[in-house]
C-alpha cells in the first residue's frame, strides 16, 4: 500500500484548485459574453415591440462589443452605433 505525505496530498489538492479555479474563471468569461448578447437581444425585442418609423435605424445600429481587453480579460458591451444615438438621447 503507498504512503503519502500530508505535503504531497496538499501540493495534490492545491493542484486541484488551481485547475478547478482556471475552469470556472474561463466558464465566467463565456457566460459574460452570453449575458451581453442576451441583453442585446432582449433591447432588440423591446425596440421591435416598442418603437415605430424609428426601428430599422435603431435595430441596424444596435451592436455587442468587446469594448476594452487586457490579456485574456474582455469587456462586453450593447451600444448604439452613432446614427442611431439620438434615439437614446431623446432628441
Amino acid at each position: 500500500m503507498a504512503q503519502y505525505s500530508v505535503e504531497e496530498s496538499l501540493r495534490a489538492l492545491e493542484k486541484e484548485i488551481k485547475d478547478l479555479s482556471q475552469e470556472m474563471i474561463a466558464k465566467a468569461k463565456e457566460n459574460v459574453k452570453l449575458l451581453a448578447l442576451q441583453a442585446h437581444e432582449m433591447i432588440a425585442k423591446k425596440a421591435q415591440t416598442k418603437l415605430k418609423s424609428t426601428r430599422k435605424m435603431y435595430t441596424d445600429n444596435l451592436n455587442v462589443e468587446q469594448i476594452h481587453a487586457s490579456g485574456d480579460n474582455v469587456i462586453w458591451a450593447v451600444t448604439l452605433a452613432k446614427p442611431a444615438k439620438f434615439l437614446e438621447d431623446g432628441q
